[in-house]
């Protein structure tokens, strides 16, 4: 599905990283390249918005055909041209272009663009930063094998780093996909419509579970051990930080394993640990007052604390807010009525340790500190919550 154009300039951004450090190396060149990317950025953009305006009111199927034809026409000619051109200085910029433009791989000209990024450009300055962004293409073969390349080939050791990483991270989500897909099968011709069918059914035929969780932590394991002090000025954390909570995350929060204690502070400084509250059924939530969501959330929060009031019940909430002071606003206004750790942000120890992905994100466990519901929402949380809360009576 075409992205909005919000998404479309944030990724942006973080796709001009990958030729920033060449840019700075050398006097500018003459691009032949850089004016037709200009336009089919323009046109891109007159494209997406057009295919939202039609798909709610018109024939859906017809307004996506009319979408992808136009892009496939004006992407495939800067293909062609790039294929051309791989010493332009735009070069990478139009290739980034077409990957993100192209990023469920419905158009089809994902792979052949990550395709003439792994032969032209695996070795260039930076590229490593931009190996995050194909990390989410579990579907595309062209996009591992590029992460592969620029791991394998790159002869900077922070490119090779970021490289390590994004494989790690996109065997996570191999896992993930699969147990996703083995959970809810019938949500298998989604997939197939947003990605196309050959990708996913290529994905299904060739994962193997028990190996893509090994390969995945052996990887991570390798970016702790190779790789553990690389920095990046986008984050605080170091990546041997960032991987030892995936591998956390991959080896110890699951559903029927016993929760890891957590300890730290609330705005006030008072410590206090998740372990405090064992023989208690409880509800951790990774929430932020930076997210509407998440304030959305509190009301379910405080009625499930009504409904259970003097039974043994708690709420407990990470918050990753970068200043308590939101925070502190809440908990005044009895907004909040419940424990808070404060992480101060969503690079903070705690949400790092739990590799936490969205927010917000909750888990469900029960009285004897084992985890029973992962990422549950809305009124799965309800359900999660009464169904521990009638088992504590046995």
């Amino acid at each position: 599905m075409p992205f909005t154009m919000s998404r479309t300039i944030v990724a942006y951004v973080i796709l001009g990283l990958a030729s920033a450090e060449e840019g700075r190396s050398r006097e500018p060149a003459q691009s032949s390249l850089k004016a037709h990317v200009a336009v089919a950025q323009e046109r891109h953009q007159r494209a997406v918005e057009q295919y939202h305006q039609e798909r709610p009111i018109g024939d859906r199927a017809a307004a996506r055909a009319r979408y992808e034809e136009e892009s496939r026409r004006d992407l495939g000619d800067l293909l062609d041209r790039v294929q051309k051109l791989p010493n332009d200085p735009a070069a990478v910029q139009t290739l980034q272009f077409v990957v993100m433009a192209d990023h469920d791989g419905g158009i089809g000209l994902l792979n052949r663009a990550i395709e003439l990024l792994a032969r032209d450009h695996a070795r260039r300055p930076g590229i490593g930063q931009y190996c995050p962004f194909l990390s989410p293409l579990y579907y595309s073969p062209a996009a591992e094998s590029m992460i592969q390349a620029v791991l394998r080939k790159h002869p900077k050791r922070d490119d090779r780093a970021w490289a390590c990483h994004a494989l790690a991270e996109m065997l996570r989500i191999k896992v993930h996909m699969a147990q996703h897909f083995r959970k809810y099968p019938d949500q298998i011709p989604s997939y197939k419509e947003k990605h196309g069918a050959e990708a996913i059914e290529r994905f299904l035929r060739e994962i193997d579970l028990d190996t893509a969780k090994k390969e995945a932590e052996a990887v991570f394991e390798r970016v702790v051990n190779e790789f553990g002090e690389v920095r990046s000025p986008r984050f605080p954390r170091t990546l041997g930080e960032i991987a030892a909570g995936e591998l956390n995350a991959m080896r110890n929060l699951n559903v029927g394993q016993l929760a890891p204690d957590i300890q730290g502070t609330d705005v006030e400084g008072k410590r206090f640990k998740l372990s405090d509250f064992r023989g208690k059924v409880v509800l951790l939530v990774f929430s932020g007052e930076w997210y509407p969501e998440c304030t959305e959330m509190y009301a379910r929060q405080r009625v499930l604390l009504t409904r259970y009031s003097g039974r043994p019940f708690v709420v407990v909430d990470v918050n990753t807010d970068t200043a308590p002071d939101k925070l502190r606003a809440s908990i005044k206004a009895g907004r909040v009525t419940w424990r808070c750790w404060w992480d101060g942000g969503v690079n903070g120890p705690i949400a790092t340790s739990w590799a936490v992905k969205g927010y917000p994100y909750v888990y469900a466990i029960d009285k004897k500190g084992v985890i029973r519901f992962q990422n549950v929402r809305e009124e799965g949380i309800d359900e999660a919550v009464d169904e521990l809360m009638a088992k504590a009576k046995e």
